[in-house]
């Protein structure tokens, strides 16, 4: 409920300074059904093993918690139909880095 409450005051503030895109990372936004609150969602994602080598490498977590972790989470596909974009972030940084100014684009021409 205070992350709820803080990030609503947040959104408040910058929306009434006028800033026109607002970008809120939320890696449970779905399970916790809050993207209602919000004009449109982006989902990042990448395939099954990409995920479980990255979160191996950051958490030092072997490939069977990390799994569980992901089995009790929403599945990308629920996500993906709920999601307004989604990015594939199953290459480099440099791949991500081309879907998201493409995506910031398209975002600031929709704000015109």
């Amino acid at each position: 409920p205070l992350v709820k409450e803080r990030s609503r005051a947040i959104f408040a503030e910058l929306s009434t300074a006028g800033v026109q895109i607002i970008v809120y990372e939320s890696a449970l936004l779905f399970e916790t059904d809050r993207q209602h609150e919000m004009h449109g969602t982006i989902l990042v994602t990448a395939g099954e093993a990409q995920r479980i080598t990255r979160v191996q490498q950051r958490d030092s977590d072997t490939a069977v918690a990390v799994r569980a972790r992901m089995q009790a989470q929403m599945s990308d596909d629920a996500k993906r139909h709920l999601a307004d974009y989604v990015l594939d972030n199953n290459g480099n940084l440099q791949d991500l880095q081309r879907q998201v100014d493409t995506l910031v684009a398209t975002l600031r021409q929709a704000t015109r």
